[in-house]
C-alpha cells in the first residue's frame, strides 16, 4: 500500500475559536493571579517587617524594664541588708545591756546564795553528819570490833589446829606409804628367798623325791598359812588405820563447818585435795 501525502493546507478545527478564547482567558487569569500573588507577597513582607519591628520594640522595652527591675532589686537588697544589720546591731546592743543588768541584779545574789548553801552543806556533811554517825553507831562499832577481835583469835587457833591436823595427816600418809613399800619389799624378798629355797628343795627332791615329798607339802601348807596370816593381819591393821583416818577427817570437817560457816567449802576443798 502507498502512504497518502500530507495535505499542504493546515487543518482548521471547528473549535479553534473557542480554544483561542480559552487560551486568552487563561493568559489573562494567569496575569491576574500573578498580580494578586505579588500583592499578597508584598503585604506579607510588610506585615513581617512590622512584626519584626514590633518584636524589636518589645525586646528593647523588656530589656529596659529588666534593667530597671534589677536596679530596683539591688537597691531593695542593699536597703534590706542595711535594715537587717541595723536591727541585728540594735538587738545585740539591747541583749548585752539586758545581760549586764541581769548579771548585776539577779546573778550576783544567786551566786552569793549558792556559796552560802555550799558552805552550809559542806559543814553539815563533814562536821554534823560524822558527829551524828559517831553518836548513833559508836556503841555498835565498838561491839563489832570486840566481836571481830574475838573471831580473829578463835580463827587463828582453829587455823593452827587445822595446820597441825593436816601435818599429822600428811605424816601419817608418808609413814603408811613407807610401811607399804617396806612390806612390799619384805614380801618380795621373802618370796624370792622362798623361790630360792624351793629351787634348792626341788633340786634336793630330784635326788630325794620319795623321802622329802611329804615334808615339802607340809612346809608349803605352813608357808601359805603364814602368808595368809600375815596378809589378814595387815588388812586388819589397814582397816583400823583407815577407820581412824575417816573418823579424824569427819571430825575435822565437822569442826570446820561449825567454826567457819560459809567459808567451810574452801577449807574442806583443801583437806580433800590433800
Amino acid at each position: 500500500e502507498q502512504a497518502h501525502p500530507a495535505p499542504s493546507i493546515p487543518h482548521e478545527s471547528k473549535r479553534q475559536d473557542d480554544l483561542v478564547r480559552e487560551d486568552e482567558y487563561l493568559v489573562d487569569g494567569m496575569k491576574a493571579l500573578d498580580a494578586q500573588t505579588r500583592a499578597k507577597n508584598a503585604e506579607f513582607i510588610r506585615r513581617m517587617n512590622d512584626l519584626i519591628a514590633r518584636q524589636e520594640r518589645c525586646v528593647g522595652r523588656i530589656r529596659e524594664e529588666s534593667f530597671e527591675r534589677k536596679e530596683q532589686v539591688d537597691e531593695f537588697r542593699e536597703r534590706f541588708a542595711r535594715d537587717i544589720e541595723a536591727a541585728r546591731t540594735g538587738f545585740l546592743t539591747k541583749l548585752d545591756a539586758e545581760f549586764d543588768q541581769l548579771e548585776v541584779e539577779a546573778y550576783a545574789p544567786l551566786v552569793k546564795h549558792m556559796e552560802h548553801l555550799e558552805a552550809a552543806l559542806e559543814d553539815w556533811v563533814h562536821n554534823e553528819v560524822p558527829k551524828l554517825i559517831e553518836q548513833e553507831t559508836g556503841t555498835i562499832v565498838r561491839y563489832l570490833n570486840q566481836v571481830r577481835e574475838s573471831f580473829d583469835i578463835e580463827n587463828a587457833k582453829i587455823r593452827r589446829r587445822e595446820e597441825k591436823l593436816i601435818a599429822r595427816f600428811k605424816e601419817h600418809q608418808r609413814e603408811t606409804r613407807r610401811l607399804h613399800e617396806a612390806e612390799a619389799e619384805a614380801r618380795h624378798k621373802c618370796l624370792q628367798r622362798f623361790e630360792e629355797d624351793m629351787d634348792y628343795q626341788f633340786q634336793e627332791d630330784d635326788r630325794r623325791e620319795p623321802v622329802l615329798q611329804n615334808r615339802i607339802k607340809k612346809e608349803l601348807v605352813a608357808v601359805k598359812k603364814r602368808i595368809k596370816e600375815i596378809v589378814d593381819k595387815r588388812e586388819k591393821e589397814d582397816a583400823v588405820i583407815m577407820a581412824s583416818l575417816t573418823d579424824s577427817l569427819a571430825a575435822l570437817q565437822q569442826s570446820i563447818l561449825n567454826n567457819f560457816g560459809s567459808d567451810a567449802d574452801r577449807y574442806l576443798g583443801l583437806v580433800d585435795a590433800e
